[in-house]
C-alpha cells in the first residue's frame, strides 16, 4: 500500500509529458519499483529476477504505465475532455484512427510527448481507438498485451 500510495503517484506524476527515454533516466525509475518489490515479496537475492517479482505481485513496468497514461491523455485530447491542440495530420489511406507522426529533428523532440504518444495511438487497435468513453479506453488499453 506504502508503494501505491507514496511512492507511485511521485514517480507517475506529470508523466504523459516528461516521459524520460534516456537509459539513464529509465534505469533511475526502475531502480526505484524494484526496491519496493524486493521488499514486498521478502527476496533480496542478488541473483533474483526483480521482473519475475514484478509479474508475482502484478505490478506492470513503469515504461508500460507511462504509455498507458500518454495513450489516455491522447484519448481525451481528441475527444475534447481536456483543452489542449494539437497538430494533428490524418494520415493517407490508413484506418480513421491513425495519425501521421511529426519528423524529428533532435533526439529531445522525438522523444516529446507530441511524437511519441502519436507512435503509441497509431499501434492501437482501431476498436480501443474508438472506445466510447475514457473510462472504457483506459480499460481496454489495460488489457492490451502490448502498447
Amino acid at each position: 500500500m506504502a508503494y501505491f500510495s507514496l511512492v507511485r503517484p511521485k514517480l507517475e506524476y506529470a508523466v504523459s509529458i516528461w516521459d524520460p527515454h534516456t537509459t539513464k533516466d529509465v534505469s533511475k525509475l526502475y531502480s526505484v519499483q524494484r526496491k519496493p518489490a524486493r521488499f514486498v515479496t521478502g527476496d533480496f537475492g542478488k541473483r533474483s529476477s526483480v521482473t519475475s517479482m514484478l509479474d508475482e505481485l502484478e505490478w506492470p513496468p513503469l515504461q508500460r504505465r507511462r504509455k498507458e497514461l500518454k495513450a489516455v491523455l491522447f484519448y481525451k485530447i481528441l475527444n475534447d475532455e481536456v483543452d489542449v491542440t494539437l497538430p494533428l495530420q490524418k494520415a493517407p489511406r490508413e484506418t480513421e484512427h491513425r495519425y501521421i507522426v511529426p519528423q524529428s529533428r533532435t533526439n529531445s523532440h522525438l522523444h516529446s510527448f507530441y511524437p511519441s504518444t502519436v507512435r503509441v495511438w497509431n499501434n492501437l487497435p482501431s476498436v480501443t481507438a474508438k472506445a466510447e468513453t475514457a473510462e472504457t479506453f483506459k480499460s481496454m488499453v489495460k488489457m492490451l498485451d502490448q502498447i
